[in-house]
Order: C-alpha cells, then sequence, then structure tokens
C-alpha cells in the first residue's frame, strides 16, 4: 500500500476539474528541440560560398579578362577627339619605318591628325588609315622620294626643336592676322622638310618690324648690331613671347635702318 501511494502522483485538482497533465521526467523540458540542419557545402571546385559569389549587375556571369580587354578596346577605337593630340598612332616598328616616321611629332603626322579631329573621324577610323599606309609602304607604292627621317637628319640633333620654331612663328603671324588660313598651311607644310625650315629661318632673319625684308644696299647697321638681331629672330621666344617679338623686330630694324 505504501509503494503504490509513493508512485501515484498526488496532483491538486483545477478549478474546472479537470486533471492538468503529467510533468515531464526529471532532466528533460516541456518543450521539444527542433533539430538542427546540416551545413551546406559549396560544390566541388567552386573555390567560394554562395554568399561569396558576386552576379553582374544584369544578374548574368561577369565577363572574363579577354572579354574585358576586347570591350575597352573596341570602345577606344570607336572613340571621337576634338584635339588632335588625343588621337594615337598605333603602329608597329617595321611600319613606321616604311612611312619613314621617326616618331608621332613628325608634321605629317601631326596634320594627318588634325585632320581626323576636325573631321570628326573616331580612333579605328585612323588606326584602319595608318595600317593601311603602311601597308601600301611596305609593299612599295609610295614613290614620292621623300623621307622624313633624311629631313629631320640634314637639320641636325635638334630638328624637332627647329621645327617647332617654325611652328611657333606661323601660330603668331597668323593671330595676329597677317595671313590667312591658305597661307598659314603652306607656311606650316615647309616644316616637313630641311630646306623649308632652313628657308623661313632665313626670311625671319630678314624680315623687319612689318615684314619688310631690307636689301643689302639699305642696311647701314653694324656687323655686331646684324649678328645680334639675327641671333634675336632665331630665339626660340620670337613669334611666341609678345614682348620679346617686339624688342627683336626693333633691333632689326635698328640694324638695317634705311640711309
Amino acid at each position: 500500500m505504501l509503494l503504490r501511494t509513493l508512485m501515484t502522483p498526488n496532483f491538486a485538482p483545477s478549478s474546472d476539474g479537470s486533471t492538468p497533465p503529467a510533468s515531464p521526467p526529471e532532466g528533460q523540458s516541456g518543450t521539444e528541440t527542433p533539430p538542427t540542419p546540416d551545413p551546406v557545402t559549396p560544390p566541388a571546385g567552386s573555390g567560394s560560398t554562395p554568399e561569396e559569389q558576386s552576379p553582374s549587375d544584369d544578374g548574368g556571369p561577369k565577363p572574363t579578362p579577354q572579354e574585358k580587354a576586347a570591350a575597352d578596346a573596341e570602345a577606344a577605337r570607336a572613340a571621337v577627339h576634338t584635339e588632335a593630340a588625343a588621337y594615337k598612332i598605333n603602329l608597329p616598328d617595321e611600319q613606321r619605318q616604311a612611312l619613314g616616321l621617326a616618331d608621332d611629332a613628325d608634321p605629317i603626322l601631326k596634320g594627318v591628325t588634325e585632320h581626323f579631329a576636325a573631321a570628326g573621324k573616331s580612333q579605328g577610323a585612323l588606326d584602319d588609315f595608318m595600317a593601311t599606309a603602311g601597308e601600301l609602304a611596305k609593299a612599295g607604292l609610295f614613290g614620292t622620294g621623300f623621307d622624313p627621317a633624311a629631313e629631320a637628319a640634314a637639320l641636325g640633333e635638334n630638328a624637332a626643336e627647329r621645327r617647332t620654331e617654325i611652328e611657333s612663328f606661323a601660330n603668331a603671324v597668323k593671330a595676329r592676322g597677317e595671313i590667312d588660313d591658305g597661307e598659314y598651311g603652306e607656311l606650316m607644310s615647309l616644316a616637313a622638310t630641311a630646306a623649308g625650315v632652313k628657308l623661313v629661318e632665313k626670311l625671319r632673319g630678314w624680315m623687319g618690324e612689318k615684314g619688310q625684308i631690307p636689301t643689302p644696299d639699305t642696311a647701314t647697321g653694324g656687323g655686331d648690331d646684324v649678328e645680334a638681331a639675327k641671333a634675336m629672330a632665331r630665339d626660340p621666344r620670337y613669334g611666341v613671347d609678345r614682348d620679346f617679338t617686339k624688342q627683336a623686330d626693333a633691333a632689326w630694324q635698328k640694324a638695317h635702318r634705311k640711309r
């Protein structure tokens, strides 16, 4: 009887007369714990978890480095520049040699890039044009007899500087309204040859303040004055620096003052 009493739970009846549920066994809570899901393992060889993957903006796969490089090259070919200096001369060395191009500062290339900028042509159009010209030159179809490398050699080591002086001079007289566009183009074309550069240098050395060229019989200045005036006329600042140009012109007038 005692054993039965100890084994029988002693409940207090609820207020509504029902019997409350039995208590869970000792050491267990009344709420069951849901099972823990197995961890998600990424596919073999993926190298990253799904959270680390970064899809492209449109939800598709990111482009490969090769595809990105091809897209960048296509965009570069489609570019249209407003400044001639922004164009690039993309030519292999053998085609440059065939065309006789010493460097990108060559007057011929300068004229070509200025044309493409003014015409609103793309970088790709320039690339195709220069590639065709290079192939024609390699085939010997450009029999003009003009050799830019030889012309540069004839001007010496400072060929580029001497050509730049001619361009600065041409720009200065055009800016002053003394020559029109056609005359400016002709003057600039002289910078392509050694003889043209030397001719303009001599003309600059002879020119007076208003552009006149004194004849030998009207030159009465001393030899030192004449040489000094010539040196100022050859100075790179002539035609660029307005004040220096006025001083150089005045020195030339003094050295070649009429009788």
